[in-house]
């Protein structure tokens, strides 16, 4: 029987980590717990070893760091005098500055490490000293990689300008967590809304109320022009500036507003979708109903019965969308020019005729040449007209490729003229 040595035996379990062979220093006797060849070797391959190694290899700075590097599970198994070493809880805050609730006092009033531990994780000003908490440095890192860290401050600090205009500007909805005197503070949220105007929703009704803070809000975002107050929300300028940079806010404009032919001009201009905003006046304003039929809106829906009987506004919708013939007044839908107008575009529109257009050749010819199967509208007495005739042969004429065809058709054309 052969008898392994404990050198021998001791070489081949440091080669087996050193070969990812066995991971766990736990499967083997105490004694190599506290063996620092072995430990060094097992807390390479395992970070988490340190937990099974010797409250001295614990204590060792080279075996720790070796673990630490490793992996972070490490870290809560260092020893106690590690944890005033600023090497090793460097290196733990560097992997998760949550770490530095491991570090001693003296280290967590440590400015260095305290600010590459926030750098990684905000919420680690929970274990800073209060010294530090109260470090507008050591703040600003904290909010700004996590905003919720703000609690955590020093009372001086959460009154901060400064310290405040960050955290809101990390994330608006911490304005709820700040002092409330910040919201009647004009300085303050003139600074605050310049930065993102939608903020003044957050500020009292008198500063809602201030046209210097509104007109910093609204410059910065059109949009902020929803929380004015009801007096600022009837300003001209201050509407004029929110819609001219985005039309959108004309939402939120006072009813006097939304009827003023110079935001109407400005807005409709640009979008005409927002037609819908708008009070009655300008609805029912023939040249506004024009202007957003031209630029690719249909109003029809929102303009008055007079507007529909007017012949451009006619024309108009039947150029944008002849379907919207049927909303038009009834005088408009018995006007002929506007029905020839009409079946121009397609002869199929000839079924919203009345019966005296089914009987008019001009209405019949027009609407059969731009869709000869328009022809079934018509009356019995044009069907057969010669006129009519020749319009459907020459609409064939022209839709058939066929030369043969076409000269076949082209002879019964000359035989119809002959009548």
């Amino acid at each position: 029987m052969v008898r392994v040595m404990d050198d021998d035996y001791k070489k081949i379990i440091i080669e087996a980590f050193n070969r990812d062979v066995i991971h766990d220093l736990s499967v083997f006797g105490t004694d190599f717990f506290d063996d620092k060849d072995v430990v060094l070797a097992a807390v390479r391959c395992m970070g988490s070893n340190l937990s099974n190694a010797s409250i001295r290899l614990r204590n060792d700075e080279e075996v720790a760091v070796t673990a630490i590097r490793n992996s972070e599970k490490a870290i809560p198994h260092i020893g106690d005098s590690l944890r005033s070493n600023k090497r090793i809880i460097l290196l733990s805050v560097m992997k998760n500055g949550n770490n530095l609730s491991l570090a001693s006092k003296e280290l967590k009033d440590d400015k260095e490490v305290v600010l590459i531990a926030l750098k990684n994780s905000g919420l680690a000003i929970k274990y800073v000293s209060d010294r530090l908490k109260d470090d507008v440095d050591v703040a600003l890192a904290a909010i700004k990689n996590n905003p919720s860290a703000y609690s955590f401050l020093s009372d001086r600090l959460k009154n901060d300008p400064e310290i405040v205009l960050t955290l809101i500007d990390s994330n608006p909805k911490m304005f709820n967590e700040i002092p409330k005197k910040f919201k009647n503070d004009k300085k303050f949220m003139v600074s605050a809304v310049s930065k993102n105007g939608i903020l003044l929703q957050y500020a009292s009704d008198r500063l809602k109320n201030d046209k210097e803070v509104v007109t910093a809000a609204v410059e910065n975002d059109p949009l902020a022009f929803e929380f004015v107050s009801k007096k600022l929300k009837n300003n001209l300028d201050l509407a004029l500036i929110a819609v001219k940079s985005n039309p959108a806010a004309v939402e939120y404009l006072s009813d006097s507003l939304k009827n003023n032919k110079d935001i109407a001009r400005s807005v409709l201009s640009i979008n005409p979708n927002l037609f819908t905003y708008f009070g009655s006046s300008i609805k029912n304003d023939k040249d506004f109903v024009l202007l957003v039929f031209s630029k690719g809106y249909n109003p029809i829906m929102y303009i008055s019965d007079k507007l529909k009987g007017d012949r451009d506004i006619g024309f108009a919708a039947i150029r944008y969308n002849p379907t919207l013939f049927r909303y038009l007044s009834p005088e408009l839908q018995n006007d002929k020019e506007l029905f020839m107008e009409l079946v121009k575009n397609d002869g199929a529109f000839l079924v919203y005729a009345n019966d005296s257009f089914k009987d008019d050749k001009d209405i019949i010819i027009t609407a059969v040449k731009s869709n000869i199967n328009s022809l079934i509208f018509a009356s019995e007495r044009l069907k057969n007209d010669p006129e009519v005739k020749i319009a459907v042969l020459e609409t064939i004429k022209d839709s058939i490729v066929n030369e043969y065809s076409k000269t076949n058709i082209g002879e019964g054309i000359s035989r119809v003229r002959s009548y």
